[in-house]
């Protein structure tokens, strides 16, 4: 730039000078990926590892939040397997695996991915927004042999104090997540503090060696503890526990309840009336703990009632989780609707019950127990 005098007279005295224009740059170009699709693969159950780069390209200004990238998983990451994130170097997304992938679950999985600006977008005048720009990534997912699958990892089974040695007890069931299935599966003993127990390496049943004693200083919160292991061919394994829970037993209890039906009559609250609606009694014809004693058929016919319900003469103790007492079913008189019948008893308590040899089930309500 010239400034002269004297009106700009070429005799006049004049002086030059520079003026420097910045122009600052705007985000006006959107990132765009310069592939449309990837592939990439893992080994299932693996985590914390990268699978894929994906490069960007954008005309903005480098090494600005014009042109920094942000990515973004749209679809295919429902269960949370999958993170991306930004290259702070280099600007690629970073794909990486975080959470488990189980290869008999799926086998393949499909992600879209988008890329967006750290800065926003700037509309020129008279122009439209850019779409934004997305890749589709096919993740294939390769199997792992795998150890042996325990689901729960502690089995609970229940006994009897004082079981003789030589008793068989159903032990742990574990399964090969490759075929679902147990066939082929080893199992082998490794924690069982006084040797109460063998295992049937093929089938991982128990058989006792020694009496069953709840008095044993082993036996902590009538429970005690064994650990074992399930093999497979691969010689890979898995560790599980397995808690045998003591009772003490009555007299007139039934051999083995597990294989009794155990019926649920009402499940009302206390005081709310019982219609036949929602009672139904199974037919009788045999107490459980006399079978000398013919009790006959109760028809199949619900009883309206308050709170008590009639029950089969067997004399059972149901172990109460209110108070760790026992509660014995005893004779109701009076209480009986139709045809008087002396081997029918009633139970009016309302509690929730854990019947022995049925597992952790618990029943609420008034129960009724047959053959």
């Amino acid at each position: 730039m010239e400034v002269r005098d004297m009106g700009g007279q070429p005799f006049g005295l004049f002086t030059t000078g520079t003026i420097t224009i910045s122009l600052e740059d705007e985000n006006d170009n959107s990132p765009c990926f310069t592939q449309s699709s990837y592939f990439a693969e893992v080994d299932e159950n693996r985590i914390d590892v990268e699978i894929l780069r994906m490069m960007v390209q954008d005309q903005d200004l480098p090494n600005t939040p014009h042109s920094k990238a942000v990515y973004k998983i749209l679809q295919g990451n429902e269960n949370g397997n999958f993170k991306i994130t930004t290259d702070p170097n280099t600007n690629e997304g970073v794909l990486c695996v975080v959470k488990p992938l189980n290869y008999e679950v799926s086998r393949q999985v499909t992600l879209q991915i988008s890329v967006l600006n750290e800065a926003q977008f700037t509309n020129a005048a008279n122009t439209q927004p850019p779409t934004m720009c997305t890749a589709t990534v096919t993740v294939k997912i390769k199997d792992r042999d795998e150890g042996p699958e325990c689901l729960p990892p502690v089995k609970v089974i229940q006994s009897k104090d004082g079981l003789p040695a030589g008793q068989q007890l159903l032990g742990y069931k574990a399964m090969d997540p490759e075929t679902s299935s147990g066939e082929g599966l080893r199992y082998k003993m490794v924690g069982d503090e006084d040797n109460w127990f063998e295992i049937n390496e093929s089938t991982g049943d128990l058989r006792t060696v020694k009496v069953l004693d709840r008095e044993s200083k082993f036996v902590k919160n009538n429970q005690y503890n064994i650990s074992v292991v399930a093999m497979d061919s691969g010689i890979l394994f898995t560790c599980f526990c397995v808690t045998t829970t003591k009772r003490t037993v009555k007299k007139c209890f039934p051999d083995d309840v597990a294989q009794q039906n155990l019926i649920v009559s009402n499940t009302e609250g206390p005081g709310e009336e019982v219609t036949e609606a929602n009672i139904r009694l199974p037919t009788q014809t045999v107490n459980i703990c006399d079978t000398s004693t013919s009790v006959g058929t109760l028809g199949g016919q619900g009883i309206k009632t308050q709170q008590n319900f009639e029950m089969v003469k067997g004399g059972y103790t149901l172990e109460s989780n209110k108070g760790g007492g026992h509660h014995t079913l005893e004779s109701s008189k009076g209480g009986v609707l139709g045809a008087a019948d002396t081997g029918r008893y009633a139970y009016t308590d309302w509690q929730t019950f854990t019947q022995p040899r049925l597992g952790e089930e618990s029943i609420r309500g008034h129960t009724l127990i047959k053959n």
